[in-house]
C-alpha cells in the first residue's frame, strides 16, 4: 500500500475510503472517520447474520480492530474498503460459528443433547409471534434461496452497492447483479394473496 502523507488541513469527510485506510497508520482521525462511516451498516449486517446484539457488538469491534491492524496490507486493486471490512467481519463470524459448533458438539456428547440457553425461550416466543403476524418483507426475504437472500440483504438492508456486496461475498459483480435480478423476479412474480 502506498504511503499517504496526511495534510492536517484536509477535510476527512471529503477523503474516500481508500485514502482513509491508507492513513490509518499515523492518523487516528482517519480511523475514526472510517469507523463513523461504516459502523452502522456493519452492525446491521453482523446482527442480522448472528442474531444476537451482544455477540454482534463484539464481532463489529473485532472487525474494526482487525482492519486497523491489517490496513497496511489492504490492496485497493482487489476491491473497495467497505467490502474488505465486511469480509473481515464475515471471516470472524465464520470462525465464531466453527468454534460454537465444536463447543456444541462437545456439549451434546457430554450431555446427550444441547442444553437450553436462556435466550432459547425468548427466541421461541419471537418466532411464534412472527408466525402469528404473518408475512411481511422480512418473511419474503427469508423465503429466497440463500445466495439471493444474502445479496438482497447486503444491498437493501446494509446499503451496499452491488459491487461492494459482491466483494463481501467473494463473487463477481455480474453474479451479484444476476442474483439480485432473480430475487426481484421472484418478488414481482409471486402469487398475490386475497
Amino acid at each position: 500500500m502506498e504511503d499517504v502523507t496526511v495534510d492536517p488541513r484536509r477535510n476527512l469527510a471529503e477523503m474516500d475510503d481508500c485514502d482513509l485506510v491508507a492513513a490509518f497508520d499515523g492518523d487516528p482521525e482517519a480511523v475514526e472517520e472510517f469507523y463513523r462511516r461504516h459502523v452502522r451498516g456493519l452492525t446491521r449486517y453482523v446482527t442480522r447474520v448472528v442474531g444476537d446484539g451482544h455477540d454482534a457488538a463484539d464481532l463489529v469491534a473485532a472487525a474494526f480492530l482487525a482492519a486497523l491492524e491489517s490496513a497496511a496490507g489492504f490492496d485497493p486493486s482487489r476491491g473497495e474498503p467497505v467490502a474488505w471490512l465486511y469480509g473481515i467481519a464475515a471471516n470472524l463470524i465464520a470462525g465464531r460459528n466453527r468454534r460454537s459448533g465444536i463447543e456444541s458438539r462437545a456439549l451434546r456428547r457430554l450431555w446427550g443433547r444441547r442444553p437450553a440457553a436462556p435466550d432459547d425461550y425468548g427466541r421461541v416466543d419471537e418466532q411464534v409471534d412472527a408466525r402469528r403476524r404473518g408475512g411481511g418483507p422480512l418473511a419474503e426475504l427469508s423465503a429466497l434461496p440463500p445466495a439471493e437472500r444474502e445479496v438482497v440483504a447486503l444491498i437493501v438492508l446494509d446499503d451496499l452497492t452491488v459491487t461492494e456486496a459482491a466483494g463481501v461475498l467473494g463473487i463477481r459483480p455480474a453474479t451479484a447483479r444476476m442474483r439480485l435480478a432473480r430475487a426481484r423476479d421472484r418478488f414481482t412474480n409471486r402469487p398475490q394473496e386475497g
